[in-house]
């Protein structure tokens, strides 16, 4: 395939992907605008939280699912039995593993037991998933990937809002805990879904597995676990640090300016989804695709920030009623912080995908610490721990793009000191 064709393809992969993710956000935002329309403030805000601990304790699953990727990229389709052999350990380990860490986040954010049991199952069931949904995306099956994503939501908004109706009108106290029960069964239909059409891409699922094979993805998935879990930390630490030092209308408020705001954030991994098995597959030249992913990333992000600020009291009344109005203070701060972690999610998986895994988890790790000691010390003001949240945001990015620049460099190098040696021995 010729540079041009590679080109076409990735812009035509990476809108079918980024149109199906912007549906798929697009499901979730709309059961999250009319929960909030179902329960009062407070409710809204304890819901938003919960589900900020449900994606920091998921990314076991992305994490594994990025070491399934980077190794099925570079694979024949032989792998079918280290596959199961993976699925069959997580299945043990990942139910009490799960169980542990929910249970501790949602005792430390102080939630009610069910909230806890019902959220820890329905979090290992979907993370668990994530074994079958790597195969697709290192092979490369952005459509499968995309209807894999689509699940979750669909579930969500048909059955969700539902249950929460009824809920509600039972007088329950609870009501969004019926969710949880949802998506534990929309994360079976995911993975049977997940498993069934890797099969169908020719996939074979023997019994006999590679054990070096095995150990090289769990090895990868200690490193890309702690960089994943630092993004997806950077995805919610927000709402978990103005939960804890801010009221609960003050929360509620926050979170449906966080909502709108972090709509943006589904615009890279959109991409990402189609970077990461490209780079894993050809490190060395992946120069192209990194920018590619940047350019498109960031500016349709940059394009989304500034209408949601021109547009955010019509929006929010519109979507949320004016009882949510008084959040639009907060909405600026929202996409000021927004915008450089766009592009810091884009860099650390790019490193993640061509093997400079340690890097990306250190850096990203002293942002976070960064981040909780900053929050300790300042947040008399909402926008306060926002903007330096930015400020830590930008630092990591210029850090991770010169790193970027660096590892073209010496890949460039590499590459012609091979040349070169090729040509002597002619």
């Amino acid at each position: 395939m010729n540079s041009s064709n590679k080109s076409k393809s990735f812009e035509k992969s990476g809108f079918l992907v980024l149109f199906l993710s912007i549906f798929g956000s697009g499901l979730n935002y709309l059961f999250q605008i009319l929960s909030g329309r179902i329960l009062d403030t407070a409710s809204y805000g304890e819901l938003n939280s919960l589900f900020s601990i449900v994606n920091i304790v998921t990314v076991l699953g992305t994490a594994l699912s990025l070491g399934i990727v980077k190794y099925v990229a570079e694979k024949d389709n032989n792998f079918g039995g280290s596959i199961i052999k993976i699925f069959k350990q997580s299945s043990v380990v990942g139910l009490v593993v799960f169980a542990l860490l929910t249970g501790i986040l949602t005792y430390i954010f102080k939630f009610n037991l069910l909230s806890s049991l019902l959220s820890s199952f329905s979090i290992a069931l979907f993370s668990l998933s994530y074994v079958f949904y790597g195969v697709l995306q290192g092979k490369k099956d952005f459509m499968g990937v995309s209807i894999f994503n689509l699940i979750q939501p669909v579930f969500k908004i048909t059955l969700g809002i539902l249950g929460i109706l009824l809920m509600v009108k039972l007088n329950v106290a609870i009501p969004y805990n019926i969710v949880f029960v949802i998506m534990s069964v929309a994360s079976v239909v995911a993975c049977l879904f997940a498993y069934l059409k890797s099969k169908k891409i020719g996939i074979n699922y023997t019994s006999e597995y590679d054990n070096v094979l095995v150990k090289n993805i769990y090895k990868f998935f200690l490193f890309s676990l702690m960089s994943s879990v630092c993004l997806v930390i950077f995805n919610n630490i927000d709402i978990l640090v103005i939960r804890q030092f801010f009221d609960e209308t003050t929360v509620g408020y926050y979170s449906s300016a966080a909502l709108f705001g972090k709509i943006i954030l589904y615009i890279p991994t959109a991409f990402t989804i189609m970077m990461v098995p490209l780079v894993a597959e050809n490190p060395h030249n992946s120069g192209k695709v990194l920018k590619k992913t940047l350019i498109y990333a960031g500016g349709l992000s940059s394009f989304s920030a500034v209408i949601l600020y021109l547009l955010r009291n019509f929006i929010i009344k519109i979507l949320m009623g004016e009882k949510y109005l008084a959040s639009a203070d907060y909405i600026l701060p929202v996409c000021v912080m927004i915008l450089p972690l766009v592009f810091v999610t884009v860099l650390v998986n790019y490193l993640l995908a061509a093997g400079y895994e340690k890097f990306a988890t250190a850096t990203s790790a002293f942002a976070v610490i960064m981040m909780l000691v900053s929050a300790y010390f300042v947040h008399q003001y909402v926008e306060t721990v926002l903007y330096i949240f930015t400020a830590i945001y930008i630092c990591l990015l210029i850090v991770l793009s010169v790193k970027c620049v660096l590892c073209q460099t010496d890949k460039t190098k590499t590459n012609s000191k091979k040349l070169n040696k090729v040509g002597v021995k002619k």
